[in-house]
């Protein structure tokens, strides 16, 4: 009997609830809807789950600086990369050089000493390049929270999307 009325709320919840559900599932749902959250009376209802037609041009604007900084970082792992197996190369040839290097050949110790230089130029620039990866790593990283936390579990009325959007590409 205890359990008859929570049937009868869940149930009434349901009916109440499904006309009205017009919240997309997050910021980067596209879901086409019909009516908002008390849109039946002309007034959307904008709460700590809804995002505010200004809230949503954030973020839109920040789902398009995640999208950018998102190939830049592609773009920059994939040149890291190709640097690292440059260095590591360079670095097995200077190594493979010292294994065979005659000592006492002034112009052969010569000769692996400006390798060596040339290999920890290298080696500091690609260091370099490195840390700075990591740095636009991090601020990617923070980004995608900030998202999350403030757009991602958050709903919006697609109206207010489309207008955002409008509003934006000008």
């Amino acid at each position: 009997m205890k359990y008859g009325l929570f049937l009868k709320v869940i149930v009434l919840s349901f009916v109440f609830m499904t006309p009205h559900a017009a919240l997309s599932s997050g910021a980067n749902s596209k879901k086409t809807t019909s009516k908002g959250v008390g849109e039946e009376s002309g007034k959307k209802k904008y709460d700590k789950n809804t995002l505010t037609p200004e809230q949503l041009e954030k973020c839109i604007i920040l789902e398009s600086d995640i999208e950018k900084a998102n190939t830049a970082l592609k773009k920059d792992r994939e040149l890291l990369q190709a640097e690292e197996k440059d260095v590591l190369q360079y670095k097995k040839i200077i190594l493979a050089e010292k294994d065979t290097m005659d000592l006492s050949d002034r112009e052969m110790v010569a000769s692996f000493n400006k390798n060596v230089k040339e290999y920890n130029t290298r080696r500091g620039e690609y260091n370099a390049n490195a840390d700075k990866y990591r740095t636009q790593s991090d601020i990617q990283r923070k980004m995608n929270q900030d998202y999350n936390g403030q757009c991602a579990s958050k709903g919006y009325y697609e109206e207010d999307r489309q207008a955002a959007e409008k509003k934006l590409a000008k």
